[in-house]
Parts: structure tokens; sequence; C-alpha cells
């Protein structure tokens, strides 16, 4: 019996073993068995993934704790990939290290060691330095090298591998050449805290918190603010109001009557630019009559404070026959702009009150005066303090007098830096004596938060080691300010902690539309204002949304209105999606229908690249890097796997357009030692075989783009004697057998004209074409638009892949693996557009057969397949067979090659010598070699450095009679 049945979705992902008895489920029909090296495309099908492009080597050592990359998004098209290593930060953008400003060579020794002259470089021994242009000497050229410093315009030079620079075999030194140095910013994180690195930003400024639970070491946060592309400053926070207190604050009292009752006030500053106000200032008063029943005023004055654009008084309530005391509230009285206020009996609004200094996370404060003795002959105007320390800094307050005796002590700011051995003494200029204090001293680690956000236009904190279910807010707009008041007011800080059960620390904060969504150790809660539409201190609500904990080194992603998080133990992706009508977070396990790819491993970084193809790349502790296909609206949530020659370490995405860029670190074994690479994932948006990158810490060739020259074709076919035209002079007769790239063409010039004209065979016909026009005449190639190549047949700048095996792409034609020797290959024969790198298998496999909506199952029963139709789209180089071994069955996921796979016969028709098979759209028929099999799958691989999508599998088999057996 003959059956013929379709798989026309791999939207399910790679199922795992423990979900192949599932058939009565549908997405069970729309899975692999394995998908290897390929990612599901939302829209259903199964893609290659792309290859990635050599970056760098990166600063820290092979053999430490790796690197990890963080996203610097200040907008759309400006992004970049921070690398922070052990103590030091670079940045990438582009694809490329970002460098200094460039240095000229002006001479280039032929000897062991090479030197090169490069007058007043600046450089010191241990700088990397990026190397171009050098005429002659083409070997130093588009790498990267380590300085040794021998003077003040001399250097020499080692590789990536700390061998030194023999340039006694390379070609002669002739002329030019630059030097840029990697521009490097000098951090203060250990490579063994990065993992606990969160970090948040708003435009050019990134804060950064890290505490690391494990080796109990903590940073005070930080900002990295971008002041240009190699420019960057790294700041330790400081809390407190921009704008300092008032200084110099007298009243004056003009009366008019007996002289019966006190007045006392403080005076604030307000920034100019940022509407911050200071503390208050030192309380000052007067003795006058009652203004209330007779004619009288105080007259309040201060000097002025630099930056401030106004000052806010404020009095305490009239004190009669007796003096203000000390700790009396003060209530908002009025504003002035100049340095002098007068007071004709406004009553004060205690509803708006100064400000009070605080900082929850300094270390070493005082938190408390310990009156030990009272003495005696002590008065308020007359006693002071002096405290004995060798750290501490910023301490004030009031010692209090009650009857002649020191009772107590008001601490206005409690500094920080103190010791515990730090001592205190009451001070008196007039007749007091006796009174005695101690200092109890705050805490001196643990103080430090681990997590940071934004919300509601406050900068938020979380998680010390002292408080980890604790969260503290800044004032609004104010992202340094931890000031509050006595009573609070709503543009107070915050600090909260609304949890009435086990919390297991604050892991992360991510602001969404009706909330704060906090995740901690635990489970998930949702902060605001609840009935409130803004969070204040007297307005903070906590509601519970999911009872699962998040990773502690692996931040939340969020998706539109969902968000995605690694559990607590590491081991499995949950999505919090809400619901509009309970207006609560939903928990759901991501990973049921793949949980092999979880079982005994966790996620270590994970990264959103939404564009182009709605992807999250997870890293996994054991160097498997994992795709998950997101696109909640269409229901596409599917897993599959990726490997390299190396180990995956780390991953981030950042918006470089058209696409959303993954950079990965991997960690190699190259020339006989470990290092650790930055490599980016190419773009993936080819529309032609030779522009294909399908290899990992790969290169290509730069065509390169000439003036500011338009280019026009006289057609667009292909053809002989084709007359280019530019609109500046920029040929010359040396460019005969370069090759042009233009609207999707190919040419090889044969003639050179003039400067502006030349003549060329099209290879490749041009694409790009004025609209309905029945000449097809090409559209004009402006400056950008349109390359020239000269073809080669030695590809130099390989060094970081000495002694490896590569694949190789020339001109869209695949050639034969070569090893990498003294940094180079060799071609047989020379090409334009050339991409070698390390190779990897794209493998993808169907489930066990078994048509769905079949009246009844051929589970168990011996299939035969024979003929297997695969509906590709831009593909090239895949073979078929069936029945190969899963590596999710296998013993420690080993991975088995594939044997008996039949290639598909491609072919050029083309007249030119060359000229590259196309990328394939539509049906390949196949005979399969198969014998007969319980399981009938269909298994479709690549080992070439080509891509394949795969759109849908029909197979044809034949059903035995009995079981196998």
């Amino acid at each position: 019996m003959t059956i013929s049945t379709i798989q026309n979705s791999f939207g399910s992902g790679e199922i795992s073993p423990s979900m192949f008895g599932r058939m009565d489920v549908e997405r069970w029909h729309k899975g692999g068995s394995t998908i290897r090296n390929a990612f599901v495309n939302f829209r259903g099908g199964a893609s290659s993934r792309a290859g990635l492009a050599y970056v760098g080597t990166c600063k820290q050592s092979g053999s430490a704790a790796p690197p990890r990359d963080i996203n610097f998004q200040f907008s759309i098209n400006q992004g970049y990939a921070l690398e922070f290593g052990d103590n030091y930060m670079r940045i990438k953008s582009n694809g490329g290290y970002v460098v200094e400003a460039t240095k000229a060579i002006t001479g280039i020794t032929q000897a062991n060691p090479a030197v090169l002259t490069v007058v007043g470089h600046g450089y010191t021994t241990g700088d990397w330095v990026y190397i171009a242009s050098v005429t002659g000497m083409t070997n130093f050229n588009n790498l990267a090298w380590i300085v040794t410093v021998t003077d003040a315009n001399h250097i020499t030079l080692t590789d990536m591998f700390g061998n030194v620079v023999n340039s006694t075999t390379y070609s002669t030194y002739i002329s030019g050449g630059t030097t840029a140095r990697l521009y490097t910013l000098a951090t203060p994180y250990a490579a063994v805290d990065l993992p606990y690195l969160k970090y948040t930003q708003s435009a050019d400024v990134m804060t950064l918190t890290c505490s690391n639970p494990t080796t109990n070491t903590e940073y005070i946060p930080y900002d990295l603010k971008r002041l240009g592309a190699t420019n960057w400053t790294l700041t330790a926070n400081s809390f407190a109001s921009v704008i300092s207190a008032p200084t110099g604050v007298a009243v004056t009292a003009n009366n008019s009557a007996a002289v019966d009752t006190y007045y006392g006030y403080v005076v604030t500053a307000v920034d100019a630019n940022t509407g911050q106000e200071s503390v208050a200032s030192s309380a000052v008063s007067a003795h006058n009559n009652n203004i209330s029943l007779y004619a009288g005023s105080n007259v309040i004055t201060w000097v002025a404070v630099t930056g401030a654009s106004s000052y806010n008084i404020y009095k305490c309530t009239p004190s009669y026959n007796a003096g203000i005391s000390v700790g009396v509230p003060y209530g908002y009285c009025g504003t002035a702009l100049g340095t002098s206020f007068t007071d004709s009996n406004i009553l004060a609004d205690f509803t708006k009150v100064p400000p009070v200094h605080k900082d929850p996370f300094a270390r070493g404060a005082i938190t408390f005066v310990n009156r030990t003795a009272g003495g005696a002959g002590y008065t308020q105007g007359t006693i002071g303090y002096t405290i004995t320390t060798a750290t501490g800094s910023g301490f004030v307050g009031t010692p209090i007098v009650v009857g002649g005796a020191f009772s107590g002590f008001l601490i206005v700011n409690s500094g920080s830096g103190y010791a515990g051995g730090d001592t205190i003494a009451i001070t008196d200029s007039g007749v007091g004596a006796g009174a005695t204090a101690t200092l109890t001293v705050g805490a001196q680690t643990g103080t430090y938060p681990g997590v940071t956000a934004y919300y509601q236009q406050r900068k938020s904190f979380a998680n010390s080691f002292n408080y980890p279910n604790t969260y503290w807010m800044t004032q609004p707009s104010a992202f340094y300010n931890m000031d509050s008041s006595i009573p609070v007011i709503d543009s107070d800080a915050i600090t909260g902690t609304p949890w009435a059960q086990q919390i297991n620390g604050i892991q992360a904060m991510i602001p969404m539309p009706n909330g704060l969504v906090v995740f901690t150790g635990k489970g998930a809660w949702q902060v605001n204002g609840g009935s409130s539409a803004a969070i204040t201190p007297a307005d903070q609500q906590a509601t519970p949304q999911g009872s699962s904990g998040c990773s502690a080194t692996v931040q939340p992603i969020p998706v539109n209105y969902n968000i995605l998080y690694v559990q607590s133990k590491g081991a499995t992706v949950r999505e919090l999606e809400y619901n509009y009508f309970t207006q609560i977070y939903i928990g759901k396990d991501m990973t049921i229908f793949s949980n092999h790819l979880f079982y005994n491993h966790t996620i270590s970084q994970w990264a959103y690249a939404e564009e182009p193809y709605k992807l999250i790349w997870s890293v996994r502790d054991d160097g498997i890097m994992l795709s998950f296909t997101y696109l909640k609206e269409q229901e596409s949530m599917a897993w599959a796997r990726h490997d390299t020659k190396g180990q995956f370490v780390g991953v981030c995405t950042v918006s470089e357009p058209p696409v959303d860029a993954v950079y990965c670190i991997v960690k190699r074994y190259i020339n006989g030692q470990w290092k650790y690479y930055s490599e980016r994932m190419n773009n993936r948006l080819w529309q032609n075989a030779e522009q294909s990158f399908c290899v990992d810490a790969g290169l290509s060739n730069s065509p390169n783009s000439y003036g500011a020259a338009t280019l026009t074709a006289s057609q667009s076919g292909t053809g002989i004697g084709v007359t280019f035209t530019a609109s500046a002079g920029i040929f010359s007769a040396g460019d005969i057998g370069n090759v042009i790239r233009m609207g999707g063409g190919i040419a090889t010039i044969t003639g050179y004209t003039s400067p502006t004209v030349v003549t060329a065979t099209i290879t490749t016909a041009i694409t790009s074409v004025i609209p309905d026009d029945t000449s097809n005449t090409p559209l004009p190639a402006i400056n950008g638009a349109w390359t020239i190549t000269t073809p080669i047949t030695v590809v130099h700048g390989l060094n970081h892949l000495e002694g490896q095996t590569v694949s190789i792409l020339a001109d869209g034609g695949v050639v034969p693996q070569q090893v990498v020797t003294n940094g180079s290959i060799t071609l047989p024969q020379a090409a334009s557009l050339i991409t070698v790198g390390l190779p990897y298998i794209v493998q993808v496999q169907t489930m066990y057969l078994d048509p769905q909506g079949a009246p009844m199952t051929v589970q168990g029963k011996r299939k035969s397949i024979f003929r297997v139709t695969i509906r590709f789209e831009a593909s090239r180089g895949a073979e078929v067979g069936a029945n190969q071994p899963d590596s999710s069955t296998l013993p420690n996921n080993a991975t088995l090659p594939w044997t008996n796979m039949k290639p598909i016969k491609e072919r050029n028709a083309n007249i030119y010598a060359g000229y590259p098979i196309s990328l394939f759209t539509g049906d390949h028929i196949i005979n399969v070699v198969d014998g007969w099999d319980t399981k009938g799958q269909v298994a479709i691989q690549s080992q070439q450095p080509l891509p394949i999508n795969i759109l849908a599998v029909v197979s044809e088999f034949m059903i035995g009679d009995t079981p196998a057996g």
C-alpha cells in the first residue's frame, strides 16, 4: 500500500523524546526530531542559521572566566555591544571594535622582531592596535596586534597567541599604513562577577549594578556615560540633591510692641536645571512681638547658592515666651528669587516640608548617637560636638539640651565611611561639662543594590545583601536623589518591602504598562500605586503574578505585553502573559515540548533579536546555543539547537538596521590555546549564493566603493561589451579584470575607454531596473550602492584560524576545504567575493511518520519511504535521507554522522564559466535509499557553506503488514 503525506510546518521546533508518543497533539505533527543549526522561521519553515563573522579576539584570557557583552542602545540607529571583561570594557559596533584616531606608520623593518616606526605613538606596552593600509608588507593589514613599546617613536608587536612578529619572510615594506588603538575603558568589575552585572539605560547613561552572592562581592552603582564613540566615563553614583543648602542664613526681627514670640526658619535652594530642592539650611530663629497681633516682620537672608534659580523658605510654629526646640517641623512659607525673604505673619503650610537627606546605600553611616551622660550647664546656643574619624565624612547633627543637660541628638545627615572605633565628644562654648556619648555606625558591607530599573520617572534599585527583598526609588526625575520628608509627600523617594511571604531576593524589575513587574527568587509581583495612577511613598501595592521564581543572572525579556523569563533554577523558560480580564499576568511553561534541551542544563545568557526572524538566542551552560522562535500572535513558539567548533559562552543583540544584530562570544581552541572570540551573526538577508555567509569565525573580503560616483550600465541582461559610465573619473586601465557589482548584477571589466567609461561582460543580470520598462533599463547605482573588486587567489588575514580546516565559498561556488597556514589559504582560481570560516552541519529530521487525520495509526508498522519531495526556498547544497540517529535519543546527546544521505543534484545552465549555481526555490523530488523501518523519518542535511530553507516535506511510503520484529 502506497501513501503520500505532507508536513507543511516545523513550527513546534525540536520535539522532546518524552513527547514522541503524543501523536494526539496537533503540535506534534509540526515538529522535528532533530533541528540542528537551523531555526524555525516564524512563517513555519526550518532555515539554516546564518554564520558568525569574526569581529576580533576578546582581551579576556581564554583560561579565565568569560567576558560578557551588554547592549547599549541610544536609538534605533545608534547601538553598541559593550564587552566587559576582567576590569575592562571594549566597544563593538557594526561588526568591528571601536578604535581611536589613527596614527601613521612610516616604516617597518624586515627583521625579528619587526620594528614599526610610529612617531609620537603614545602607546603603552599591552595596548592592542589595529593595522591597515600598509603597502608592501601586507601581512600586517586588517589585523589586531599587541604592542610592546621600545621608545616614543617605535614599537614591536606580538600576535593574539603571544608570538613575537618576525617579518624576515614578509614582502618589503613600501609605504603607508596606520595604527589605531582599540578603545578600552578601565572598570572595577572582576570577570567572575560579570554574570550578576545588571543594567538599565536612559538616553546616553547606563546605570550598572553588580552583587555576586556566591562570592559576597558587591559594587557601588555606577553610571556609564557615552560622550563620544571613543569617550566614555564610569562614575560611582552619589545619592544626594544636585544642589547644596544655603549657608549664612540669618533672620532680623522688626517689631513694634512687646517682644514675646520666637520664630524659626530654614531655607532650601532649588536647582535651575533640574528643579531639585536641597536639604534645609541650619535653623535660625528671631525673638519678635506676636506679628499676628501687632505690626512687625522677620527678614530672612542667606548667601546665594551657585546654580540656584529660587529658594524656598520654611517656618515652624511660633513659640511664645520660649525658644524654638530642636527638631520641630517646618512648613512652607514662601519662595524667593533673591537672597532675602520677609515674613509678615505668613501661615506655614505643613503639607509641604523641606527634604531630609537619605542615602540607603551609604556604608559606615552614623545611625544613632547614644547619650551616656547628660552633664550640666549646657545651653542650646553653646553646645556642640566633635567626631574623631580617619575615614568618615558628611555627618551633620544637633545635640539637644533639656534643663541644662545634654538629653539627645538630632541627626540631619548620617554621612558615610565611619568606622566602629570612631568617637564623638560633646563640646560647649559656655560652661557646660560632663556630657558624653557614643556612636552607632551602620553596616560596612551589604548595602549596595544588585538590581536597577526605571519606573514612572524614578530610577529604582533593589536587592542589597542586607535587604534582599527591598526596593528603593529616587525622587521623580531626580535620579540620584533619595531624600524624603517628615511627614512624607508624593514626590519623596520611596522605600518598599510590600510582600508578606517568602521572596528570596528581588532579581529583576521590568516596567510594563500596568506597573513594575518585580521578579523575585520565589515568584513575580506587579508593583504600582494601587488606586493611585502614580506610585508614591504612601501608595504602594504589590500584587502576586506567579509562583515561579526568576534566575538571578538571566534578565527577563519583555515582548509586547508578555514577559519571558528563566526560572530561578535555570532549567525552565516561562512566559508571563497579561490577562486583561483578571488584570494579572498568567504564567506558562514554554519548554514542555522541548524539555530535553534543558534537562540537566541551565540557561546562562539570552537575547532577543526581533528582526528579521523573531528569535531569542540562549546560551546553555555546556556551550550549546538554543534558538526560540517567538511570535505570540501567530502561536509560533519553537526551540532548536545550535553548535559550533567551540563553546558559545555569551550573546547579546544590538539594533543595527535593518536587523537586530546578534553578537556572540565563543570559546575556541585555536593554535594550541583557548581563546574567546567575538563574532557577529550574519544578517541572513541573502539575495544570491555568493552573498551567503554560512561559516563560523568567518571573514569575507570587502569590495571597494568608489568616491561619490554614480554608475550607469547600458543594458541589464547578460552579455559582452556592455558600457558602464561613472559620473566622476574613477576608472583606470588597471581595472581590466576587476569585477563590478550593481543592482543585483555582476560584470567583469574587459576594456578601458576613459576615467569615466569602461566596457564589461555581464555574467549575472542586473535586476534593479526601471519598473514597467520594456527595455529593462538599469537604474543608476549611487555611491555606496555599487562596488568594484580585484579578484585574488591568496586570502590573508586568517591568523585567528591558524591550523584549522575551513570551508570556502568563492563567487558563490564551493571550494574544497583547506587548512589555514601562516594565516592564509590559496584558491585554485581567482575570485572577487570570498567567504572563509569554520564549517558547521545543518540537520533537520521529521518526527516518526504518522499522517495527521488518518483513520488509523501507522505507528509500530514497518514503513519504507521511497520518494521525498522537499519544497525549498532560496536553497542549495542539501542532502536527503531517512531514519537518521537523533541526538536527543543518544547518551549525553551525542551527535553522530548521518550516513546514506543522497545529495540533491544541482545544475548550472548559464553559458558563462564561473557563474554560480543560483539558489533554488521550488520542489526537489528525490528517490531515497531506505529500508523498512518503523520510524519513517525524512532527514535533510547540509554540509556546504550554503543556505537551506525547508518549507514542506512530502513523503511517499509503503506500509508493511506486520510490525518489525
